[in-house]
């Protein structure tokens, strides 16, 4: 049977996005070899593809999978990794910035140039089967990033908005902090749990809000309701095709412009984040999902 390598780079979202390349893949018949860069965080994301219909995940050197496969697809983050290679320019990503792009849309581009002509697939997660017992309208809070993404992520507020939140986790990876506010809520916390746990938890609650980074593509995946807050990253870049996203921001002029500099905090202070009140992100709570607040 014939076979395509997929090739995935970056942060747990990036990864999360190229999924729907491997059921479009194995739509026109190909076997598939999903490769992931071989980083730490690449390694946690692998665990949370088990069960799952790709033919074979590995981070090991990728030119066996390319000798065996009739076409590489190489996705945005990947490119780097696959300079030296001689790869068919129609499946190599070649677009060097799209912030209003849905990167799952760019990712199917390389499936729709090999021929596929089918919807867009779902992106894929696998979650354990643990089981966490969590009381009815709980929501799982993720206010971290990875500490590189922070002036452009990390919105400073949820010890206060956990206050009005009927059931909240906390959901914590290794690089998050979180401090409880003096006098105020200390909830339950998850902390360091494996991804799948992590998806296992997400999807139990079925709710979750917290900023742009992998536990909300996690969150997405698995079909939870996600409240996603964002600063200057572009929301249309993270829509998942199944998705139930309703994101979250201070829309103001300059939050687009961020897009253009780094960090970002040099041009504007992160007005758009630093600015966005608890009670901004409590009214889009309370239109989508009044259950979730005391």
């Amino acid at each position: 049977m014939k076979a395509v390598t997929i090739a995935a780079a970056e942060g747990i979202g990036n990864i999360i996005m190229a999924t729907p390349l491997v059921s479009a893949m194995k739509d026109l018949g190909f076997r598939t070899f999903f490769w992931m860069d071989p980083t730490p965080e690449g390694t946690q994301v692998a665990n949370l593809f088990h069960n799952w219909n790709a033919d074979k995940v590995s981070q090991r050197d990728p030119r066996p999978f390319i000798e065996d496969s009739e076409a590489i697809l190489v996705t945005y983050w990947a490119r780097m990794k696959f300079e030296g290679y001689e790869i068919d320019p129609r499946f190599r990503f070649s677009r060097i910035f799209f912030p209003l792009e849905s990167e799952v849309d760019q990712n199917m581009a390389l499936a729709h140039s090999i021929g596929y002509k089918g919807p867009t697939p779902p992106t894929w997660v696998s979650p354990s089967n643990a089981k966490f017992g969590l009381p009815k309208d709980s929501v799982i809070v993720h206010p971290g990033c990875k500490r590189s993404w922070q002036d452009r992520k990390s919105w400073g507020k949820f010890s206060d908005l956990i206050d009005y939140l009927k059931n909240p986790i906390i959901l914590l990876g290794p690089e998050d902090v979180f401090h409880v506010k003096h006098g105020g809520r200390n909830p339950s916390t998850a902390h360091n749990l494996k991804l799948p746990d992590a998806a296992a938890l997400i999807r139990e609650a079925g709710s979750f809000i917290g900023n742009d980074a992998g536990p909300m593509h996690i969150a997405m995946a698995v079909g939870a309701l996600t409240f996603g807050v964002f600063g200057p990253t572009p929301i249309e870049k993270s829509y998942h095709p199944q998705a139930q996203l309703v994101p979250i921001t201070n829309e103001i002029p300059c939050r687009h412009y961020c897009n253009f500099y780094d960090p970002p905090v040099e041009k504007c202070k992160r007005r758009c984040l630093d600015d966005l009140t608890v009670e901004m992100v409590l009214e889009e709570i309370k239109s989508f999902a009044p259950e979730l607040l005391r």
